[in-house]
């Protein structure tokens, strides 16, 4: 009998592959992490294996839910950050320097927070 494995594993397993550069296999993975769990990790971690794979129009659209929410349980300066690269890579240079600023004010927010 085989047991279903679980979100936290399929992105175990996905992070393995990203840090071989297989990133069809980490895209793969994280989606069905995703799919099993709404979990930020799960969904930035789909967004990173798209960029890293050049798909830069998808991890976008994976990211754009948390962005366009703005939920502080959801969007982390990570979220951000990541959104701060895609656009970058796109040539949206105004759209990145907001994102990367939005990633560094969640990121002091967060840390003030925390003291």
């Amino acid at each position: 009998m085989s047991r279903k494995k679980t979100p936290d594993v399929l992105s175990l397993e996905g992070k393995k592959c990203l840090e071989k550069g297989d990133f069809r296999a980490a895209e793969q993975l994280f989606a069905r992490a995703l799919a099993a769990e709404e979990h930020p990790a799960h969904r930035n971690n789909l967004a990173a294996a798209l960029f890293y794979a050049g798909e830069l129009e998808r991890a976008l659209a994976v990211l754009e839910p948390y962005l366009k929410d703005g939920d502080p349980l959801k969007v982390n300066p990570y979220s951000y950050a990541l959104a701060s690269r895609i656009h970058s890579a796109r040539g949206e240079k105004d759209k990145a320097r907001m994102r990367l600023e939005q990633a560094v004010h969640k990121y002091e927010e967060l840390r003030s927070a925390a003291r």
